[in-house]
């Protein structure tokens, strides 16, 4: 029975200090942002349901954590370049390698899993958590049902991990691509990449994703680089200025974060807020026009 105390007790510690950085972190963005005391509700909503998503990856994590521990050490490309290490000791010139090499194959994974949370109703009934937020900013970035998470390392980290290993990505890696970048392309800045937004998802790219009208839907998976839409058929780029509402008509959240968190499909998913598969791009619907339609967004 101790260590069941002990246990829970490391994981409300180890919660409470990962919403602390991630408090943080969403503060300094809120900065850059230009709301400094606007949305303060809207971001303690996200952060409850971060809380207590980590709680019950902590449960889950029981479970995957037996699955990961299986998996071969050093992964596929170990098998077949014998003597492979992981890139991140010695120089920095490595440690980028590593991890533009880990982005790479993340992103390809990621895109595929993206996709069928999309396409799939099941799935979209715990990705929609992501998504039903009317006030989109860098906030979004940890916003996900239990399920969302639990689908995510299935068909995204596992994947990477089986092919790279487990010691891939370098600790400064990880802490760019998975908090800052991940906050950056959530965030509520109209910032203008230029030519590098053909390059690497940036605020405007990942927004249209979350664009509220019909001709948003489906749009920009990849998280990292747009390579990947445009490979496989999804890639909408953005338009000058283009900056649209987001959110998912007919879905609003729930009142309550634990319902979010671990029993979204409790909460009504209307006919038109159901997934839909690709369809060729359409014209946008000018959001500013109260007569123009508009569906659920992605």
């Amino acid at each position: 029975m101790q260590q069941v105390w002990d246990w829970i007790k490391d994981v409300l510690l180890g919660t409470g200090g990962a919403v602390k950085w991630t408090a943080l972190v969403v503060a300094l963005f809120m900065l850059l942002e230009g709301a400094p005391l606007r949305g303060l509700l809207h971001r303690g909503y996200n952060l409850l349901v971060f809380a207590l998503n980590m709680i019950g990856l902590a449960v889950v994590g029981l479970a995957l954590d037996r699955v990961e521990a299986a998996m071969p050490e050093h992964g596929l490309i170990g098998r077949l370049l014998p003597g492979w290490t992981p890139g991140h000791p010695g120089s920095w010139q490595n440690v980028l390698w590593a991890t533009l090499l880990y982005t790479a194959v993340y992103d390809f994974f990621h895109y595929w899993a993206h996709r069928a949370q999309h396409e799939f109703a099941p799935l979209w009934v715990l990705h929609r958590v992501h998504h039903n937020d009317n006030n989109m900013d860098a906030s979004t970035s940890v916003r996900h049902s239990l399920g969302a998470g639990v689908v995510g390392m299935v068909l995204a980290h596992f994947p990477t991990y089986l092919i790279l290993g487990g010691g891939m990505l370098p600790y400064f890696g990880a802490i760019i691509l998975f908090w800052v970048w991940f906050f950056f392309t959530h965030a509520q800045l109209r910032w203008s990449m230029g030519w590098l937004t053909a390059v690497l998802v940036g605020p405007q790219m990942h927004r249209i994703h979350h664009g509220r009208s019909v001709a948003y839907h489906n749009r920009n998976y990849a998280q990292f680089f747009p390579f990947y839409d445009w490979l496989f058929g999804t890639l909408r780029m953005p338009e000058q200025d283009e900056w649209p509402e987001t959110g998912v008509d007919g879905d609003d959240q729930p009142r309550w974060a634990w319902q979010q968190v671990f029993l979204p499909w409790l909460h009504p998913v209307t006919p038109a807020a159901l997934p839909e598969p690709v369809a060729p791009a359409v014209e946008v619907a000018d959001d500013s026009d109260p007569a123009a339609p508009t569906m659920a967004g992605r």
